[in-house]
């Protein structure tokens, strides 16, 4: 189905709900970098295949000159080949200027799901289709993104016509689901909330029919300010005139403006095991109740008032009305041989949509050792998708009726961008959230880390100040805040207070030790305490809570390998980082190490374009290293890297 016949030896490649690549006998194949998992989804996604040279460039290195851009897509395939080395024959294929996938070696769900989607085969095709194409995967580039966001966009939308002919073919159960998937792709759309209206018209499910219906219409004034359309209050017309139909209308507390979103875990259920396993579903649900409520920015209901409603026949709409919810964590416990597998969804109680759903199945005779582990990866996964659903619903709202949060979300998809382009947006937005709400701890903190980003994008000192000055504030607000604790820590690292900077992110660690971004962010504090292994154990762990990193894990991995003299890793690392002079001043400084003088010389001509007063040498010696050692051979790579651009003449680079 792929337009060539793959061997039974070909790699999968999963592009739907993430980037995955497995062996065909299982095992995961490790891609390095996030920019070669994107030249691979890029390849696989272009006609035939195949791209040129030019054309890899315009997406991943447009914003870096034509030479450097074309040396950055040389090391990347390089780097590429070597990741799928155990793929034979390689299957990137490079002839003159075009650069090619061989489709024989790999089964590409994207690619399936396309050619299955044009044959009619419905059902196969929406099993392909899990989720978001690439979701997780940024690079902030600005052709990479437009890039992304039409591939995207193609696949939700023959998604969409996959499960609309899909449902039109079903009836009962089957139907409802399908209209269910089809509503999560686009909560907006109105005719999916009129499929699953009819879907639960035609199982006879009238008050649920009624009850999407008001889920419709408050979505649409909620989010776009507009009422349902004629097609719609015709359907819910008919339905209401239907032989016993009742009009069902569930009332719903009215939200704070800003207000953070809440979150109820309701008991889950044990199937198909013993009795007396309940308590273990139990249990679990009550650590989880408890991880999640160490983060901050939600409210979690509390364990007494969602196990009320413990085997209740009430919908999911009517328990987060009674619960003042705005989403639902369902769960159930199966015994499956010597394995426990265990299932949880988070529920989006407006739509009723599944958000992210998620299976474990850890042995039986370990389910006590690991329950600590699942618990945490289940919080710290839950968090990061209500941020990204909350912030991607937030980007399509009315601006008139954008709340407090809807604001600080927007600024933190901005600020994780970490882009040059995306960071002045982020603070903008955040200056507007704090500007509505004062005391709203978490916008502090955030808005920190993007003035930290305007210091490293513009070596702005004043940036830093304030910086410093909004990640305090934010601890003043809120002491109990692990993430406002973090982004001080950070900040003050920045500035060279490492003594305080260890306090602020060791007590982060303690307040909360299960969120990923406080774990990833720790391990910077053992990169420049020159303990590159445990720098690498803190990354690990972060990305067992988040197994979709974002970029700076790469950054912070790179100084690791800078502290343990292991040159050619950092220079894959940073030559993939943002363009910032924190980045680029580690790889300047590793080229001079490795002796590469063509490419000392281009990024010093970056240097002088972009910074020209910059200090290298002054800047060098600010890196907060608690080992002198790791601090000189910063300085000493710098150096040599002038040397090796200037034909061996030694350039002053410090402040007169």
């Amino acid at each position: 189905m792929q337009g060539a016949t793959p061997g039974s030896d070909a790699a999968r490649l999963e592009l739907f709900g993430g980037f995955r690549l497995t062996r065909a006998s299982g095992g995961e194949i490790a891609v390095s970098s996030r920019k070669n998992r994107a030249l691979l989804a890029i390849l696989a996604l272009a006609p035939g295949c195949a791209a040129t040279r030019e054309q890899l460039v315009a997406l991943l290195w447009g914003d870096r000159g034509e030479q450097q851009a074309r040396n950055s897509l040389r090391q990347a395939l390089v780097a590429l080949r070597r990741d799928l080395a155990e793929i034979e024959p390689s299957p990137v294929l490079i002839h003159d200027d075009r650069v090619k996938l061989d489709l024989a070696r790999f089964h590409i769900d994207a690619v399936a799901f396309r050619m299955l989607a044009e044959a009619d085969d419905w059902n196969a095709a929406a099993e392909l289709y899990r989720g978001q194409l690439l979701a997780g995967l940024t690079l902030g580039g600005e052709g990479f993104e437009d890039w992304l966001r039409l591939q995207r966009d193609q696949a939700a939308g023959k998604a969409i016509t996959v499960l609309e002919q899909l449902a039109a073919g079903q009836r009962g159960e089957a139907r409802i689901a399908t209209a269910k998937r089809l509503l999560a792709l686009d909560p907006l759309r109105e005719a999916s909330h009129r499929a699953l209206m009819a879907a639960y018209h035609d199982s006879g499910e009238t008050a649920l029919a009624l009850r999407q219906y008001e889920a419709c219409r408050d979505t649409l004034k909620r989010e776009l300010d507009v009422s349902p359309a004629p097609q719609t209050e015709d359907l819910r017309r008919a339905i209401t005139a239907s032989k016993g139909a009742q009009q069902v209308a569930t009332p719903k507390p009215e939200r704070v403006q800003g207000a953070k979103p809440c979150l109820g875990v309701l008991p889950f259920t044990s199937l198909g095991t013993p009795a007396d396993r309940q308590f273990l579903c139990d249990g679990i649900v009550g650590d989880i109740i408890l991880a999640l409520s160490r983060f901050r920015s939600l409210a979690v209901i509390a364990r007494p008032s969602s196990f009320a409603f413990r085997d209740s026949a009430m919908g999911i709409s009517e328990i987060g009305a009674k619960l003042g919810a705005d989403y639902l964590v369902t769960g159930s416990l199966r015994t499956l041989g010597d394995r426990v597998q265990l299932s949880v969804e988070l529920i989006d109680v407006n739509t009723q949509a599944v958000v992210w759903a998620q299976n474990y199945a850890p042995a039986l005779a370990e389910i006590f050792a690991v329950q600590d582990e699942v618990v945490r990866t289940i919080a710290a996964t839950l968090t990061g998708q209500l941020e990204l659903d909350i912030a991607t619903r937030a980007a399509h709202k009315h601006p008139g009726s954008v709340a407090v949060y809807d604001l600080g979300m927007r600024g933190l998809q901005h600020q994780q961008r970490t882009t040059r382009k995306d960071t002045p947006i982020a603070i903008d937005y955040l200056e507007r959230a704090i500007a509505l709400d004062p005391n709203y701890a978490e916008a502090y903190g955030w808005l920190s880390i993007a003035l930290l980003l305007k210091w490293q994008f513009d070596y702005d000192r004043p940036a830093l100040d304030r910086a410093i000055k909004m990640a305090q504030r934010g601890v003043e607000l809120d002491p109990f805040s692990a993430r406002c604790h973090m982004m001080l820590g950070y900040c003050l690292l920045a500035s060279g207070d490492r003594l305080r900077a260890e306090v602020h992110k060791g007590r982060a660690l303690v307040l909360n030790p299960g969120d990923a971004y406080i774990t990833a962010q720790y391990s910077l504090i053992e990169a420049y305490k020159g303990r590159p292994d445990e720098c690498l154990r803190y990354l690990e762990a972060a990305q067992a809570l988040n197994p979709y990193p974002p970029d700076w894990h790469e950054e912070y991995r790179s100084i690791a390998a800078f502290v343990a003299g292991r040159y050619e890793d950092v220079r894959i690392g940073f030559e993939n980082a943002p363009d910032t002079y924190w980045d680029k001043l580690y790889l300047l400084a590793c080229y001079g190490h490795l002796g590469l003088r063509e490419e000392a010389g281009t990024l010093l001509t970056w240097f002088g374009a972009q910074f020209p007063t910059l200090p290298l040498i002054d800047v060098a010696r600010m890196e907060p290293f608690w080992r002198e050692e790791d601090r000189a051979r910063l300085v000493e790579g710098v150096e040599k890297a002038v040397r090796l651009a200037r034909g061996g003449t030694v350039v002053r680079l410090e402040r007169r």
